[in-house]
């Protein structure tokens, strides 16, 4: 790293994205071991059949809901858990927007991130098939139907136009007593050794150097083009 400070400030964040995934190993240790001792455990060794599907987002989604089967069909949950899209509609006219983001936000979540996995071919990996070990041969036969059945689902929505959203972790604002960002350091550097530049250049020559200037065009409210004032 250029600066000293940028340097323990990294390393900072590696130590505690150390203890965040050693936290989670102990956490799902924990899960594992509870289990074997849970009457909903056969649910939740049946729903890691589905592609997407582990041990956490399963046993958030049997532990948030409980017994599926009041659930009258797929959409009636979908509803609950605000997977749907909302509808603004007056008269004739029909008019659907984003999801309803009702009901249980951590199921919804964990959904969520199952479903990008869909994004792709249907397959049986190394690790679904681990998975599908010791399961009855009806469940096995379900769980490849439905990955068949979404991710032609995906495909067709895709050559339809449907916008893809990012599957691509987004950035993490972390709290201001963590200290300043490596990237938030690395901008304010360059930026001062930009100034810095300028003013050295503006110092040796003070009669021929040239201040940058703003673009020379810009839109006025109606749209049309007009040249700034100094022009």
């Amino acid at each position: 790293m250029p600066h000293r400070a940028q340097q323990i400030i990294l390393q900072e964040y590696v130590h505690a994205i150390q203890e965040r995934l050693e936290r989670v190993q102990r956490l799902t240790r924990q899960i594992q071991d509870l289990l074997s001792k849970w009457q909903l455990a056969p649910l939740v060794k049946a729903l890691q059949s589905l592609r997407g599907v582990s041990l956490i987002v399963a046993a958030t989604t049997v532990s948030e809901l409980g017994d599926l089967t009041r659930f009258d069909s797929a959409k009636q949950l979908m509803a609950y858990l605000g997977l749907v899209p909302s509808e603004h509609s007056s008269g004739g006219t029909i008019r659907r927007g984003g999801i309803t983001k009702t009901g249980n936000g951590h199921v919804r979540r964990a959904l969520t991130e199952a479903a990008h996995t869909y994004c792709h071919p249907a397959r049986e990996s190394r690790v679904l098939l681990a998975r599908l070990e010791g399961l009855p041969q009806e469940v096995r036969q379900i769980s490849w139907k439905a990955q068949v059945w979404l991710c032609g689902r995906f495909k067709a929505l895709m050559a339809r136009g449907t916008k893809k959203l990012s599957s691509q972790p987004q950035h993490v604002n972390l709290p201001h007593s963590c200290g300043p960002s490596p990237v938030h350091c690395c901008q304010k550097l360059n930026r001062s050794n930009r100034f810095k530049d300028q003013y050295d250049s503006r110092r040796a020559n003070p009669l021929t150097y040239k201040y940058p200037r703003p673009e020379a065009e810009t839109r006025s409210r109606s749209g049309e083009p007009s040249k700034l004032l100094y022009e």
